[in-house]
């Protein structure tokens, strides 16, 4: 199941309407996706044709403030700027919409290493979704494992935030907690258990 895939299930089970994509780059993904209007932000796009807004995430955040139901955040696969896009993109979250990151479940950690960077190079984005479990009360997520891994989040209402302790992250933040302690990290599920979840 590609992550095309699963942002389609989800634009069909909530009949979504308004798409987002940070990072178009080629339109690999963008051009499959069945959403009735499209926007697409890259700064450099291999095909414009594809691209909306050519220019910068945080530029693009800075000017627009429109709700969006579903945001795909596929840009530059590093720490600080995932934290952007993911705070950025919940506070322009249509009520119910949800966000979905590609890339988050690397199999080892050559494939983080921003120095090296080989060709299935995967970034840091894990580390986002680490921060997300400790930090964020006000927001849900899973992670399908499928397709180097697909996480998608949501906002929850006030009644259902999950408490959060305040804690120092620094030892945490490394990809040895996180290989270790990966699945609750993720939260991570099955295909079969995300096709379950679509039915609900």
């Amino acid at each position: 199941m590609l992550h095309t895939n699963i942002i389609n299930s989800l634009v069909k089970k909530h009949n979504y309407q308004t798409y987002l994509e940070i990072g178009v780059e080629r339109g690999h993904c963008m051009q499959f996706i069945h959403c009735p209007l499209k926007f697409g932000v890259d700064p450099n796009p291999s095909r414009p044709e594809f691209v909306t807004h050519k220019m910068t995430s945080d530029e693009f955040f800075s000017k627009e403030s429109f709700k969006f139901d579903i945001i795909f955040i596929d840009g530059l696969h590093s720490l600080e700027q995932v934290d952007n896009d993911i705070e950025n993109s919940l506070s322009n979250l249509s009520e119910g919409g949800c966000i979905v990151l590609h890339g988050t479940n690397p199999e080892n950690e050559e494939e983080d290493n921003w120095n090296i960077r080989p060709i299935n190079w995967r970034g840091d984005v894990y580390l986002s979704i680490l921060k997300l479990k400790y930090e964020y009360p006000d927001v849900n997520y899973f992670t399908i494992n499928t397709d180097l891994g697909v996480t998608v989040l949501y906002k929850v209402k006030e009644e259902q935030k999950n408490k959060r302790k305040n804690l120092d992250l620094t030892e945490k933040l490394t990809w040895n907690y996180f290989e270790s302690n990966r699945k609750d990290v993720l939260n991570l599920i099955s295909k079969e258990e995300f096709l379950n979840l679509l039915k609900i």
